[in-house]
């Protein structure tokens, strides 16, 4: 199944979860971190649960420091 992580097709395991996603990316911190699917931000308490399917647009936003 093909999904888009800020705009990159990605093959991924059907069925998978954000959290399922989030693993098979390699990503590990996501304190700060913000995700949108189709444009719909999903609460952190949801990613676990929360299914993707094929051709959904995911939006990974990290939070930075700077001054």
């Amino acid at each position: 199944m093909t999904v888009y992580v800020n705009n990159e097709p990605i093959n991924i395991d059907n069925p998978i979860t954000i959290t399922g996603l989030l693993v098979q990316l390699k990503i590990e911190h996501t304190r700060g971190s913000a995700i949108a699917v189709n444009n719909k931000v999903i609460p952190k308490v949801s990613w676990e649960m929360h299914r993707l399917f094929e051709g959904d647009k995911v939006i990974i936003i990290k939070a930075t420091q700077g001054g």
